[in-house]
This record gives structure tokens, sequence and C-alpha cells, in this order.
């Protein structure tokens, strides 16, 4: 081999080296720089996930904070069933995640507005329990979209207390507002959880609580709508 041919392909070698250091530093320097864009869309998919989780909840936080001043302050009860109803009712019609609004008393009494299509499209069902002197009635209401009664009727078999469920039990616990844990709602018999707040007693009586329901349903609807990216998933836990 002549002096030409090996200084020729010295010289092909090295620019062949050259070539292979320069792209691999290039396709090592992308791949760092694909995988930090990566973990950048990643964070930024997760925490628009989390905003928009908080979001979806926020109402229901806001009409419990709503509710426990109008409440608390005496502007709504029970002693005024239609202005009391009227509010829950708009409300649900304005909030659609929000599957029903309510207040247990602790005397056993139940005000509870819920949204039900039974006997109308979008319509409501009221459930009032009324306890006095030992006496117990339990009225059901079906109201239309206008607020209109479509039907009413007592239910005596009714054995529903109030008292006895955790939302209520938890909120007289802890003093303050409490998510519940996910559990069968006792009317709809579909799973959900609550926000429960409870109510400034008047003159030393036992606090009322007010309660808001979600569906699981309506949850688990709001992520299958989230999107993280082609395959993530979006999911909530518990403590």
């Amino acid at each position: 081999m002549s002096l030409r041919v090996r200084i020729f392909l010295s010289f092909l070698l090295v620019q062949l080296a050259s070539a292979v250091l320069i792209l691999g530093w290039y396709f090592y320097s992308l791949q760092a720089e694909l995988a930090a864009l990566t973990r950048n869309n990643a964070q930024e998919a997760v925490l628009q996930s989390i905003d928009s989780t908080e979001d979806y909840f926020l109402p229901a936080e806001t009409l419990a904070e709503a509710g426990r001043y109008l409440l608390s302050a005496g502007l709504l009860g029970r002693d005024r069933p239609e202005q009391l109803e009227r509010y829950f009712f708009e409300q649900l019609q304005s909030w659609p995640q929000i599957a029903g609004l309510y207040v247990g008393y602790p005397d056993g009494g139940f005000f509870y507005v819920m949204l039900s299509d039974e006997e109308a499209s979008g319509g409501t069902r009221t459930k009032i329990i009324e306890t006095r002197d030992d006496s117990r009635r339990v009225r059901l209401i079906w109201r239309d979209q206008d607020f209109e009664a479509v039907r009413s009727d007592e239910d005596p078999q009714d054995a529903y207390d109030p008292r006895s469920r955790s939302w209520y039990r938890d909120a007289i616990a802890r003093g303050d507002s409490v998510w519940t844990d996910p559990y069968v709602f006792f009317t709809s018999r579909k799973p959900g959880i609550t926000l429960a707040v409870p109510l400034s007693g008047v003159d030393g009586e036992p606090p009322a609580v007010f309660g808001v329901d979600i569906e699981i349903s309506e949850i688990s609807g709001f992520l299958t709508r989230s999107s993280l990216g082609l395959r993530g998933t979006a999911f909530i836990a518990t403590a």
C-alpha cells in the first residue's frame, strides 16, 4: 500500500471518527433535550389536571360556605321550607356536578333536594322529614325544571336518620368542613362523596349539618374528559 493511499485512508478514518463523535454528541444532546421536554410536558399536564380538578370541586366548597352562612344566620331554614327548597333547586340547576343539597338537624329532621328524572326530565326530588312531639312525618315532592310540583307523597316507612350517617357524625366531631370517603347514597343508591359543614347552633343547641353531594359517576366522567397526553390517566386518591 503506497504512502499516498495510507495518508488518504488515515484522513478518511479521522473524518469518519469525527463524524461519529459529532453525531453521537448531537443525538445524546437531542435525547437529553427530548427527555427534559417530556418531563416538562408531563409536569405541565399534571399541574393542569390538578388545577382543573380543584376547579371541579370548587362549586361544592362555594355552596358549602354560602349555605353555612345563610343557614347559620337564619336567612334560610326549615321554618320557611319553600324558600329553602327553591334555593337548593336553583343551585342544583346552576351546578350540574352537584347531585344533592341537604340539612340534617339534631332532632332527626332532614331537608333534602336532589336531582331526579324520576317524574320529570331535569327535575328534582325533595324529601322533608319533620319531627315534632315524638311524631315523625316524611314528605316527598317531585318538581320539573320550572319548579312546578308534578307529584307529592308521604312515606311513613322511611326510617332515615341523618344523625346516624357518616357525613353528619364526621362534621360534628371535627367541628369544621369535611370530605367523606366514598359511600352509597341512601336515596339514589349511587356511590358518591359528600362535603359536610356544621352550622352554628342557636342558644347552645347542638349544630345542624349542611351537606353537598357529588356522585362518583360525575367525577369519573370529568376525569375521563381530562387529557394527560396520548396515554395518560388522571385519578383522585384519598389519604
